[in-house]
Parts: C-alpha cells; sequence; structure tokens
C-alpha cells in the first residue's frame, strides 16, 4: 500500500503541472500539502483550475472510499465536498461542460465470499457531480460493468474504454476490450468497435481527436507497453464518426507498466511511472 500511496502522490503532482505553470522541460519538483486522507485507487480529474480526487480504498479494498477532496494550487489546501452515494475504487472520471462524471470501478468486498476470494464487484454505475450545488445525480448505466477501465472526452462525449469485469482471472477479472460512448446531453450510452487488445488497469488519454489506451494488465495480471488509437471524427453539426478498425502502436510500445496516469501537455502525451512488470 506503499507502494501505491506513492503513486497516487506522484500523479497528483504531476497533475499539478499544467495548472501550475511549469515548463515539462526543465522544471522542478515541489512538495505540496498532503491530501486528507489516506487513500489509494482514486479517480482524480481537474475542474476549474482544481483538482478533484474522489474514492479509492484503504486496506485493499475491505474499507472503500465516499470521500472527495479538492485540491486548489493557487493556494495550496484541500477542501471537502460532498461524498460518493456509495464508495467506489478504481473507478474512472471526466469532466463535460463544468461538470464531472464518475464511471463504473469496483465496490469493493460486499461479502465473505468476495473478501475469501479476493473479488473485486464492478459496477456500471454513473454518477455526474454539480460543483455549483455539490449534489451528485445519478444518471444512465453504463452498459457494461467494469472497474479499472479509462476514459476520455471528445467534443463533449464520453469515451470508456476497458477495464476488468472481475468474472474469474484473479481479483480485477478479465480484461476486457469494450469500448462505449456516453452522450451526457442525452444521456445515452452507444457500444463502439472494441480494442484489439483486452486489458484493465490502463490509462487512456485524448489528443487530435483521437483516443489513446495505453499499457494496463492483461487477464492474467501481466502489465504490457500496448498502445492503441482509434480515430474519432467530429461533424460540423456535432455529430461524431467512429473510425471502422483500431491502429495499433506495433513495435513502438511503451515500457510495460500498469497502475500509472497520462497527460497531455504541449510537448504531447506524457506518462509518469507506474507498476513495472
Amino acid at each position: 500500500m506503499r507502494r501505491a500511496g506513492f503513486y497516487l502522490v506522484f500523479i497528483l503532482t504531476f497533475l499539478c503541472l499544467p495548472l501550475l505553470g511549469l515548463a515539462a522541460s526543465g522544471g522542478h519538483w515541489e512538495t505540496r500539502a498532503p491530501m486528507p486522507s489516506n487513500r489509494s485507487e482514486v479517480a482524480v480529474a481537474e475542474l476549474g483550475g482544481k483538482i478533484y480526487v474522489m474514492g479509492g480504498f484503504k486496506y485493499y479494498g475491505v474499507v472503500t472510499s465516499r470521500a472527495v477532496e479538492v485540491y486548489d494550487p493557487q493556494t495550496d489546501r484541500w477542501e471537502e465536498k460532498a461524498p460518493l452515494p456509495e464508495g467506489r475504487h478504481h473507478a474512472a472520471e471526466a469532466v463535460v461542460d463544468g461538470k464531472l462524471y464518475l464511471i463504473g470501478g469496483y465496490k469493493g468486498f460486499l461479502n465473505w465470499e468476495t473478501l475469501r476470494t479476493r473479488k473485486h464487484q464492478p459496477t456500471n454505475q454513473v454518477w455526474e457531480y454539480d460543483p455549483g450545488q455539490n449534489r451528485w445525480h445519478e444518471r444512465a448505466s453504463m452498459p457494461t460493468a467494469r472497474g479499472a477501465l479509462a476514459v476520455g472526452v471528445i467534443d463533449g462525449k464520453i469515451y470508456a474504454v476497458g477495464g476488468g469485469n472481475a468474472v474469474g482471472g484473479g481479483s480485477w477479472g478479465h480484461g476486457v476490450n469494450t469500448l462505449e460512448r456516453y452522450d451526457p446531453v442525452t444521456d445515452t450510452w452507444q457500444p463502439l468497435p472494441p480494442m484489439p487488445t483486452p486489458r484493465h488497469n490502463l490509462t487512456a488519454v485524448v489528443m487530435d481527436g483521437r483516443l489513446y489506451a495505453i499499457g494496463g494488465r492483461t487477464t492474467g495480471g501481466t502489465a504490457v507497453g500496448t498502445w492503441e488509437s482509434l480515430q474519432v471524427d467530429v461533424q460540423a453539426n456535432g455529430s461524431q464518426t467512429v473510425a471502422a478498425s483500431w491502429t495499433s502502436g506495433g513495435a513502438a510500445t511503451v515500457p510495460a507498466r500498469q497502475d500509472h496516469g497520462v497527460w497531455s501537455v504541449d510537448i504531447g502525451v506524457v506518462s509518469p511511472p507506474g507498476v513495472v512488470d
């Protein structure tokens, strides 16, 4: 758990870099105010110049957190917000039109049998958070229940890719290659072409209308350096056309890792370290 906590601090500090205006090259690291509650496997997003940290767990999923804590890089202070309706870990978080969306994740161990077998329980629930009202609202459920997935936003729509279904394959379940798109305006989901490599504990980033799915872990628990991308074309009327197939990174893989983060900055896509297999 110490290692997981270290990576959480690493990712949070990395996410602060664009907000603080530090250059990606020639910058320096600073120790900032610690997060109020110790957690790992959280969901993180930036909104309005502040960093929202949601959910996560302690003690390997036995205690699943509902905490929502917001960090302001300008004041170096944390603030508590309305907690999640229910504890979640390994959920994905996205921002669209000034609202936060917490998607999927695991509910933690629900009973003695799931604790004994270390099987996490995936969910397909979606919650929307309105910072102005400091309230949560349940939205249309994702078609496929999964945790340890990744999301990206293209022109106001959320793309949820990969994850684990916790049906065999270890505590996280089988890695899935599912891709589904959520439209917050219509509150509807749409299935899309699956990515070639099923995996969970991956990360995703969007650049120039293309969704990149990077790294992760296979069903057997092996970290991979695979990256695959999908082109999304946005029409003048706002409709989105998805390419019929994914593009693989081929030989140009990244170092194999899992439980890592990724961020898009002016120099391109940067990924801080995760757990190396």
